[in-house]
């Protein structure tokens, strides 16, 4: 044996552990081939920690001898590190694989978790679509559907019962509404087909007066003709007398004549002359007649009109009042409710609390969206 050997052989005699090759052999034989057969090997799960546990033991118990040798003599300081580093790196893959088994384990919770929680999110997606095709309008922080809404926080937390509840209400109000918008137009339609045949009558009203005014200026105008026709015998007349006068004596028969069929053309005349001013007279007394219901008739109209307008304008005055004076108190209500949503919950660990807690935050909840109601209808 060298003198080089020797001194090994005592400096090895003098850095001492409790563990050694062969131990840390055997408890590679052992745990090496131990594997975990998925996440619901939970027997194998307590094994692997168990064993781990004991690896990991071993190699704490090194690292405080290390320490303790180092402080015995620090000529064996280098011995010391250098045997330690050894034999850490003879456990340091036992332990990093029973930590890989472990890991196993861990990321398949983490990856069932993280479908868990997608799931529930597609769920949670499926209601808002179902709220929003069902009548709802999202206004940017909550689901309002008439006096009533339901925010997003809410909206999570119904059960199946509670959700059906939800749509069925959106979808009864929806329906009200719905109503409410086809009873309207048919009333549009209903007064405005009455204007219609307002105007209609009207219309006809000023046809027949136009008519009438026609009827008028054609008797006007024969009663100018037959005028012309007398103006033009009169003419004829006084030719016919300055002929008889030239012819003297020879023509007073056929004179005497002609003045009496003059007499009886003039009286004819005149009789058609005060028949057509009755006639006028009587016209233009049916005419004003006329006129006087159309202006009637349009009155009554133009006031049923403006009482109308006046009705609509004193009950949207009514309604503006009311939530004028509402508004400040439904303000501060649903300030109030959202300063009580923000409030953060308190961290519980044991089951128990959080058992205790759990329905008094659900009061807790509902007392909330009470006051946001309130503060909202």
């Amino acid at each position: 044996m060298t003198t080089a050997t020797a001194k090994e052989e005592k400096s090895k005699q003098v850095i001492e552990y409790d563990a050694n090759d062969a131990q840390i052999a055997e408890m590679s034989e052992k745990f090496m081939p131990l594997k975990v057969n998925g996440p619901e090997d939970t027997e194998g799960l307590k094994k692997i920690t168990k064993y781990r546990i004991e690896v990991k033991g071993v190699r704490v118990q090194i690292e405080h001898q290390r320490k303790s040798n180092n402080e015995k003599a620090n000529k064996f300081i280098k011995e010391n590190n250098t045997e330690a580093k050894r034999l850490t790196a003879l456990v340091a893959p036992l332990e990093d694989h029973l930590i890989e088994q472990e890991n196993i384990v861990k990321k398949e919770k983490d990856r069932l978790k993280a479908i868990e929680q997608e799931k529930l999110q597609r769920i949670h997606e499926d209601k808002i679509k179902q709220v929003v095709e069902a009548g709802a309008v999202f206004n940017g922080y909550e689901y309002v559907f008439g006096d009533n809404s339901v925010d997003d926080t809410r909206l999570r937390l119904l059960d199946v019962s509670a959700y059906g509840n939800l749509i069925e209400r959106i979808e009864l109000w929806k329906e009200k509404e719905d109503l409410k918008i086809a009873e309207a137009a048919k009333q549009k339609k209903e007064e405005e087909d009455r204007q219609a045949k307002i105007a209609e009558e009207q219309a006809a009203k000023e046809k027949e007066l136009k008519i009438k005014e026609d009827q008028q200026a054609e008797r006007e105008k024969k009663l100018q003709d037959q005028q012309d026709k007398i103006d033009e015998d009169k003419r004829q007349a006084a030719e016919a007398k300055r002929i008889q006068e030239a012819e003297e004596k020879a023509k007073i028969e056929a004179e005497k004549k002609a003045v009496e069929e003059k007499k009886k053309h003039e009286a004819e005349i005149e009789a058609a002359k005060k028949k057509a001013v009755e006639d006028e007279k009587r016209h233009k007394i049916e005419v004003e007649e006329a006129k006087k219901k159309a202006a009637a008739d349009a009155k009554a109209a133009a006031e049923k009109k403006e009482n109308d307008r006046i009705a609509t304008e004193k009950k949207e005055k009514a309604a503006a009042e009311r939530k004028a004076r509402l508004a400040p108190d439904k303000e501060k209500l649903y300030a109030f409710s959202k300063a009580l949503f923000e409030v953060p919950l308190p961290d519980l660990k044991s089951p128990e609390s959080k058992d205790f807690f759990k329905p008094l935050h659900t009061e807790f909840v509902k007392i909330i969206t009470v006051i946001r109601e309130k503060g909202k209808s």
